[in-house]
Order: C-alpha cells, then sequence, then structure tokens
C-alpha cells in the first residue's frame, strides 16, 4: 500500500515539473513573439509584469487551491533562502529576455 502512494506522488512530482518546463517554454516563445514581433522594447518591464503576474497567482493560489496546512511564521533562515533564490530566478528571467531582444 506504501508503494502504490509513494507511485502516486511519483505520477504528481513528474507532471507538475513537465507542466513547468511546458509553460516556461510557452512564456519564453511569448516574451521573444512580444519583444520581436511588436517593438516592444523593455525586456526589464515584460519581466516585471512577469514576476507580478506568478506573485498574484501564486497569492490566489495559495489562498484558494492550496491553503498552507502549518499557518506558523516562516523561519528567518528560510526566508533569507528563499529571497537568494527569488532574485536569482528574476535575473535570470531578465537576462533571458533582453537576450530574446537581440
Amino acid at each position: 500500500v506504501q508503494r502504490h502512494g509513494m507511485s502516486g506522488d511519483l505520477r504528481t512530482t513528474a507532471a507538475s515539473v513537465v507542466s513547468w518546463f511546458l509553460l516556461n517554454i510557452a512564456i519564453g516563445n511569448l516574451n521573444g513573439w512580444i519583444l520581436k514581433h511588436h517593438g516592444f522594447s523593455y525586456p526589464v518591464v515584460l519581466t516585471a509584469v512577469h514576476m507580478l503576474c506568478c506573485w498574484l497567482l501564486s497569492a490566489v493560489c495559495l489562498v484558494t487551491i492550496l491553503p498552507p496546512a502549518d499557518p506558523r511564521p516562516t523561519p528567518v533562515g528560510t526566508v533569507a533562502k528563499v529571497r537568494t533564490l527569488a532574485l536569482a530566478f528574476c535575473a535570470s528571467v531578465a537576462l533571458g529576455n533582453i537576450a530574446l531582444r537581440y
């Protein structure tokens, strides 16, 4: 019985990773299309809009679909690690958008 649950978790994880990759490919193609075919010359603004939309949709998802099981505050060390990862991700998206422009 335990193996079945583990298999289900593995399928859920695999489906999440595959959908994440496909979504990122679609967003990358959309960003390139916007930057090249519509003459939009502000890749950093495009990144800011992307990040704002991600933040809003994540907040909606956390409130409606996936409320936290443990509402205690997040430890400061964890917040610092997540902040560093978020800045690296934002820089990666911004630089990718800048590269798509050329």
